[in-house]
Order: C-alpha cells, then sequence, then structure tokens
C-alpha cells in the first residue's frame, strides 16, 4: 500500500482539546509525513531534498485529474490558480516562488485539519469564501482593434542587452565582445526587412455547447456554463511587422544558432543549459546507463534553448527520459511496467541490491549474476515479473554464498543442539 505523501492519521490529542478535536476532526499528519518535514526542515540542502522526495512521489504519469498530467502538475497549477504564487515556467519543474508558498499551503492545510491537496482545492473553488461560487463566463459580443506601427526595441543597442541577457540565462556566461558586431548586423538586417504597419480587428462571439442526449446547455463539475468561442478576425496589412513576439523569436532562434560550442563543457556549462544538462545525465545513471559525452547531447540541448515555451521543452525531456527508461527495461525484463510508468530503474532496483547483499553478505552489483535472474525472472505464466517475498527468499537460500553467511551456520548450530538434545 503506497502511503500518501502527509503521511497516515493519527488521534494523540491531549484531553484538554479533546471537545475542539470533535469538531475539526484528528490532524491527518504523523511524525513521518513529508510535508511535516518539509515545513520544519531548517537546513536549505535538507528542505530542497525533501521537496525533491515530495516532486519524485507525485510525479507519476497519469496521476492528475481525469489521468492527465502529474498530482505534482496539478499541485502547481492550484498554487498558480490560487495566488500562493506567481511562477509561470514549466509544469513539472519546481519554480523559484513555489517552495515558498508550499511551505505556507502546507502549515495552513495542517491548521485546517486537511492535506495540502485538499485545501488549494477547496481555496481554488470557493476564493476563500464561506461557500462555493459559481461565476458564469461573460458571453457578450467583444470587439478588439489593434494597431502595431513601433518596434519594442527602437535601439539596436536595446536588443543587444536583452540578448546578452538571455545568453547568461542560457548558458550561465555572456557572449564574447566579438559576437556583438554579428548580432548588430543581424538584427539590423531584420528590422530593414521587417518595417510595416499592421491593422487587426477581433470580434469574438459566444456559443453554447449543448449536450446531444438532455438537449440541455452543458455545465462543468464547477456548474459553469460551457460555450464555445468563436474569433473572426480581419487583418489589414502593409506587411510583417517586427512584433514584440517575432523579436523575441528572433532572439531565441540567433541564441540556439550560436551555440558555444567551443567553450562549452560540464565544468563551465550554466543557466539553463547546465539544468537540462543535469536531467539528461540522470536519465542515464539512474537507469544503469552511461551518459553520453557532453557534444553529444550539445544538439539535444540546443533544441531546448530553441523551445518555444515551457510546454515544449518539459515534453523533450519527456520523451528523452522514456527512451532511455525503455533500453533499461529490455536490460531487465521483469521491471519493464515500472519503467513504463515513469519511473527510473533504480528506484526499485537500489533497495533490491541491498537486501541482497545484506542477506548474502557480501557486496552485490546490478551486474551480478544472480540479480540478473532476479531482474528477469519469469512466472509459471511464462509472464516477466519481480519475485514475491516468498520467491526472492528461496532463491536467495538456494545461493551457493548462502551457506557462508552467518546466519546459515547460526542455523547449522541450532539444529544440531536439537538433534543433541532429542537424542539425550
Amino acid at each position: 500500500m503506497t502511503t500518501a505523501p502527509w503521511g497516515n492519521t493519527k488521534l494523540s490529542n491531549p484531553t484538554a482539546f479533546a471537545s475542539m478535536t470533535s469538531m475539526v476532526g484528528p490532524d491527518p499528519y504523523d511524525a513521518t509525513s513529508p510535508f511535516i518535514s518539509y515545513l520544519q526542515a531548517t537546513d536549505a540542502s535538507q528542505k530542497a531534498l525533501i521537496l525533491q522526495n515530495i516532486r519524485r512521489s507525485m510525479s507519476v504519469p497519469n496521476s492528475g485529474p481525469n489521468k492527465q498530467g502529474t498530482a505534482y502538475e496539478y499541485m502547481q497549477t492550484l498554487l498558480r490558480k490560487t495566488g500562493f504564487t506567481k511562477d509561470k515556467g514549466p509544469l513539472g519543474i519546481v519554480g523559484k516562488g513555489e517552495a515558498a508558498a508550499l511551505d505556507k499551503v502546507i502549515a495552513l492545510a495542517r491548521a485546517n485539519a486537511t492535506d495540502p491537496m485538499t485545501y488549494l482545492q477547496l481555496v481554488a473553488k470557493t476564493g476563500m469564501g464561506g461557500g462555493t461560487v459559481v461565476k458564469q463566463p461573460d458571453t457578450t459580443t467583444k470587439y478588439n482593434k489593434a494597431v502595431s506601427t513601433a518596434l519594442q526595441y527602437k535601439d539596436v543597442n536595446d536588443a543587444l542587452f536583452a540578448w546578452n541577457n538571455a545568453t547568461f540565462a542560457a548558458y550561465g556566461a555572456y557572449p564574447e565582445t566579438t559576437s556583438a558586431d554579428a548580432f548588430k548586423t543581424a538584427w539590423n538586417a531584420e528590422v530593414n526587412r521587417q518595417k510595416a504597419t499592421t491593422t487587426s480587428a477581433t470580434t469574438t462571439t459566444y456559443r453554447a455547447i449543448i449536450d446531444p442526449k438532455t438537449k440541455k446547455q452543458v455545465k462543468n463539475k464547477d456548474g459553469v456554463l460551457q460555450y464555445e468561442t468563436i474569433n473572426n478576425t480581419k487583418t489589414t496589412s502593409t506587411g510583417d511587422d517586427f512584433t514584440k513576439e517575432e523579436q523575441q523569436a528572433f532572439l531565441g532562434d540567433y541564441l540556439s544558432k550560436n551555440f558555444p560550442d567551443s567553450a562549452f563543457d560540464p565544468k563551465t556549462i550554466g543557466g539553463a543549459a547546465k539544468s537540462v544538462y543535469d536531467s539528461l545525465t540522470s536519465a542515464h545513471t539512474n537507469n544503469y546507463d552511461t551518459a553520453p559525452d557532453l557534444k553529444v547531447l550539445a544538439p539535444l540541448i540546443k533544441s531546448f534553448i530553441a523551445a518555444p515555451d515551457g510546454t515544449v521543452g518539459a515534453e523533450l525531456l519527456r520523451k528523452y527520459q522514456d527512451d532511455v527508461r525503455s533500453k533499461v527495461s529490455s536490460r531487465f525484463m521483469s521491471i519493464a511496467d515500472y519503467v513504463k510508468s515513469g519511473k527510473d530503474a533504480n528506484e526499485i532496483i537500489d533497495p533490491l541490491v541491498k537486501t541482497v547483499s545484506q542477506f548474502l553478505e557480501k557486496d552485490i552489483t546490478v551486474n551480478d549474476t544472480f540479480m540478473k535472474k532476479i531482474l528477469n525472472f519469469q512466472g509459471s505464466d511464462g509472464k516477466y515479473r519481480m519475485m514475491n517475498d516468498y520467491e526472492l527468499q528461496q532463491a536467495l537460500i538456494s545461493h551457493p554464498d548462502y551457506g557462508k553467511t552467518s546466519t546459515a551456520k547460526n542455523e547449522s548450530v541450532n539444529l544440531f543442539q536439537s538433534l543433541r538434545g532429542a537424542l539425550q
């Protein structure tokens, strides 16, 4: 049975508070709860490790609402929706304000005798009010007109400053001074190419979504009426203007194309590139595979840097991790279903190796013949699966080295003494 991150419910209330407890219910936390450990931790390193464990336990694929995304991504969505954090980064990756926000939520959830997820759902649903408030959407026809005639960066030096900062954020170092002239030339060429004025007029209307069976308008689980948005846009343009979005796209494209291959190594790598590099190499080490050299990973890191948004980058990383896990599942067939669920092989193999080593009283590695046999075990139906406790115990007792252990020797002595006593 899997234990939720907030621990098991225990009743241990002093008599003086018995009447109060009967009204608010028992404390749903115990001393083993990682949420409580996170709340009480004072050392930054320890706090980061506990948050990592919470994130890993809640990052099972399809564990979110309606089996979409993960439970951790759902919690991040609620933290943002309720205003506890202003992070806007990709879901699944801990944001800079998320740790502090979780501190507040855990404390408030415990004060309300509930777990953090339930508390966030309540806040999101009621807006901290006294009951459920259903706010129906505004379906009046909306008209929007926008005219773009000016560039975000009117001066090329403003653009150069933005590119310098973007390079530092991506790679942990500023670009060399000699590359500034090349950037200015490319930027000015794009500015001249895209000088234009564009006028767009958009009319938005809403059409009720009708259930074909009941013939009534559909409502979501919160009672909000559902509408189909219809946008009619009319655009008049003398050409393509160099808009803010296009400028950002230009900077991102230029950033990825000018990838610092010559100075790119694990010792000096920084910024977003370092984060991506660590995630890629961890996928290999956590699944008993040798991580490729940085030169091999560089093109993949480059694609992450050039990704249009965080969601695309997160999907690229997930695809890479799944491919690595697929490789280890073909090596250790018994854990194939486990890694297919989105977990790393070391989460189940490392504890097993430790158990076998302790039982046989010798150092065992994942490459040991006996371990390979366990990790490629087939049941009586011919299907690969993990051994149950009894099957593992019998396999260990049958191991040639078991007779050399102190446990086996003590059992032999005890058996001899029992026989001797019976004969006297």
